[in-house]
């Protein structure tokens, strides 16, 4: 982890990329001791993320996708917390806030996305670190719905991913909607153009994001990634497996499913009995270390 950080808040001007352009506009700086530097920017299209340099030299680096209507964080800050590690490890990253889901508050948490643009948004993160890193390899790492983003990543731009993992993935995305929603309130959302939901907060789902998650077959060209891949789930997580149908359609010589037996859909991180989340935390780094 990143300990006794010293934050220094520096305007850029631009930074073009060679692939997507990316403009850099106001850029964090956390410098650790340990020489981990954090810096939270904006790509293109708004897209605001944080990229986690590798202490020393970087072996590689990896795009942590998050999952529906979460953040860059993710719950329990499980992805601040695998960059941390990945960083001391030489494995640099950039987390990445979904655009139309991140903004919760200051949006009163509404939801705009779709699928579309969570590949979009993905597509610009992975753009990034092909071109801060281009003579790395890149693992994928995407949680629940980021799951499903992750495989449809993998099958547009199976050359530019080394590694996958996989945290409680999803599977056809057109789910969320029909998982969260009651016949009314799909009614109500097709019919007004959106509808709250009391969940964890209460969120505004709308008709273009109910709608933008429909008809996408997320498991198109699979069979063009190689790399290897690691799905981790728990034993309760109330999301269908997906790995039966996933894992014959690739051509990974590497493939490994793990349940962690009496694991809720996020790992029980808000449990503080329960350690779930460390030990998904440490099988990913241990994975990434190992295949990229």
């Amino acid at each position: 982890m990143i300990n006794h950080n010293i934050c220094i808040k520096t305007l850029f001007s631009s930074l073009i990329l060679r692939r997507l352009s990316a403009v850099l506009f106001l850029t964090s700086l956390c410098f650790s001791a340990q020489g981990t530097t954090e810096r939270v920017i904006t790509l293109d299209n708004s897209l605001q993320a944080t990229h986690t340099s590798a202490v020393g030299a970087a072996k590689g680096s990896v795009l942590l996708i998050h999952g529906w209507a979460g953040n860059m964080d993710e719950v329990g800050d499980m992805y601040k917390r695998l960059a941390a590690q990945l960083a001391e490890h030489h494995i640099a990253s950039l987390r990445i806030n979904i655009r139309g889901e991140s903004e919760r508050e200051s949006t009163g948490y509404r939801l705009t996305s779709t699928f579309a643009s969570r590949i979009t948004d993905a597509e610009t993160g992975l753009a990034f670190l092909r071109q801060q890193y281009s003579d790395k390899p890149i693992g994928v790492v995407g949680f629940s719905l980021g799951g499903s983003t992750t495989i449809r990543l993998m099958g547009l731009h199976p050359a530019d991913i080394n590694s996958v993992v996989l945290w409680s993935s999803a599977g056809d995305p057109s789910l969320v909607g029909h998982s969260i929603l009651s016949p009314e309130q799909m009614r109500q959302v097709l019919e007004t153009g959106e509808v709250k939901v009391p969940t964890w907060k209460t969120l505004t789902v709308t008709k273009e994001h109910v709608l933008g998650m429909m008809g996408h077959d997320i498991y198109q060209n699979l069979s063009a990634y190689k790399g290897p891949l690691l799905s981790i789930r728990g034993s309760e997580d109330y999301v269908k497996p997906i790995e039966k149908t996933l894992f014959p359609l690739t051509s990974s010589a590497l493939a490994e499913a793990r349940v962690l037996q009496g694991a809720d859909h996020i790992f029980d991180t808000y449990n503080p009995k329960s350690h779930f989340d460390e030990r998904v935390i440490k099988q990913t780094l241990q994975w990434l270390i190992d295949t990229l």
